[in-house]
């Protein structure tokens, strides 16, 4: 007989991959919030065209949608917010929160040159933004910076 596990096969998590890497597309940096009372999850990722941070090319959100029988359906991922053409790219998403507004936020950083080049020119070239989404409406809101 094998070990006595103190989880039965019901109580086990399923396992899933929402953001997979290949062929060009690379999904970096994620982060995740569950709707409780809409049985909903909210996963946001760094899309790239490749694993180098310069790569960025947009924030990408996959929803999940929870069952009756504790399955995740998981929707494909959508972008929110694109690598601007002057060059600023939004990269690691964090999603907060706020009850009292039932507001979702997604705060990123909207980033232009490289890191390096940054810190070889002393110049900060990183702005925090975010969007929003409320309660029981469709669509984000545009990017506050």
């Amino acid at each position: 007989m094998g070990k006595n596990n103190s989880k039965t096969d019901k109580q086990r998590i399923n396992k899933h991959t929402i953001f997979k890497s290949k062929g060009g597309e690379v999904f970096r940096i994620p982060a995740i919030y569950y709707d409780e009372n809409a049985k909903t999850l909210f996963a946001f990722a760094e899309k790239r065209t490749s694993t180098t941070d310069s790569d960025a090319v947009a924030l990408v959100l996959s929803t999940g949608k929870l069952n009756i029988k504790k399955e995740v359906t998981w929707s494909k991922p959508k972008e929110l917010m694109r690598k601007c053409t002057c060059g600023y790219r939004p990269m690691n998403p964090c999603v907060v929160y706020e009850k009292h507004t039932e507001t979702l936020f997604l705060f990123f950083i909207y980033v232009n040159e490289t890191e390096s080049w940054q810190l070889q020119h002393h110049q900060n070239k990183a702005r925090l933004c975010y969007m929003t989404k409320k309660k029981n409406e469709e669509k984000w809101s545009e990017f506050t910076e």
